[in-house]
């Protein structure tokens, strides 16, 4: 673990950022931000984020459905089915390793959880590292779940095994933009920080990596499954069939950048599939 020596977190003042046009549309949300610096002084990256992205006032997730090719962002299930065909048979495994309980729950956490809470801390060697208490908070509360009741989990996003600095970034029509540019009307994330995220639950989980993308997709055998595919598809069908597939795996697209973390009951007897000689 590392110890803190002097806790800064990174402070903004949106009112000194007067040169971003923004659209009347997100109006009351910019006037509600200026409002809490005028009260409170400056605000932080953690509780510009929380209001950028889920205030009712216009916050981005507010504003209806913002993935796919129509959207800002391509998340990896709507670029391939077959990823969410591989995810769901990673769960089938852990069913079958589990005994097969006759009652499961199957849930689904979006990115935001794990990243949407970030500030900063500075060390004694004067670098700032980025930290995110929620993250802590989420990736503790699945892990006693599994831990009282059995059960498995994936995080699958990008980062790092290691603690980085200023990864904020802020995303509109699959471009990168200014993070303090029309709030409301950007995604905002940051890298997750995988090695984080597993400190904080040892105690109640074992963890499995994380793994690259494609190293669990290629284990889950996308390939096969890409191959029984292309013999039933149309021409056109079998052009983005494998240009989805390449973007997934190849390590200049998703494939390396992605990493996938895997929660399981302590003790477990076998590693899950994709992540064996991978448990921290």
């Amino acid at each position: 673990m590392y110890r803190v020596l002097c806790r800064l977190p990174l402070f903004i003042n949106i009112s000194r950022h007067h040169y971003y046009h923004y659209s009347t549309k997100n109006n009351e949300l910019i006037n509600n931000l200026k409002k809490a610096i005028r009260v409170t002084g400056p605000i932080s990256i953690a509780q510009y984020m929380r209001e950028a992205l889920t205030n009712s006032h216009g916050g981005y997730y507010m504003a209806g459905d913002v993935f796919g090719r129509k959207g800002d962002f391509v998340t990896s299930p709507e670029i391939s089915q077959i990823f969410g065909e591989l995810i769901g048979i990673w769960f089938l495994t852990q069913w079958q390793s589990q005994g097969k309980p006759d009652k499961i729950q199957i849930v689904e956490l979006a990115s935001i959880a794990l990243t949407g809470s970030l500030a900063y801390e500075k060390f004694k060697i004067g670098d700032r590292i980025e930290i995110s208490p929620d993250s802590m908070k989420i990736s503790k509360q699945i892990a006693k779940h599994i831990k009282d009741n059995g059960g498995a989990s994936l995080i699958i996003d990008y980062g790092q095994d290691f603690m980085q600095g200023n990864t904020l970034r802020a995303i509109k029509r699959h471009e990168f933009v200014h993070p303090l540019s029309e709030p409301g009307q950007t995604d905002l994330s940051a890298d997750v920080n995988f090695c984080y995220l597993k400190e904080s639950v040892t105690d109640l989980v074992d963890t499995y990596g994380p793994i690259t993308q494609s190293r669990f997709l290629q284990s889950l055998g996308i390939k096969a499954r890409l191959s029984m595919l292309l013999k039933n598809a149309l021409p056109a069908q079998r052009k983005d069939l494998i240009a989805s597939t390449e973007r997934l795996v190849h390590p200049s697209a998703m494939g390396e950048i992605y990493k996938v973390l895997a929660f399981v009951s302590k003790g477990s007897l076998d590693a899950p599939v994709a992540f064996e000689k991978s448990k921290d």
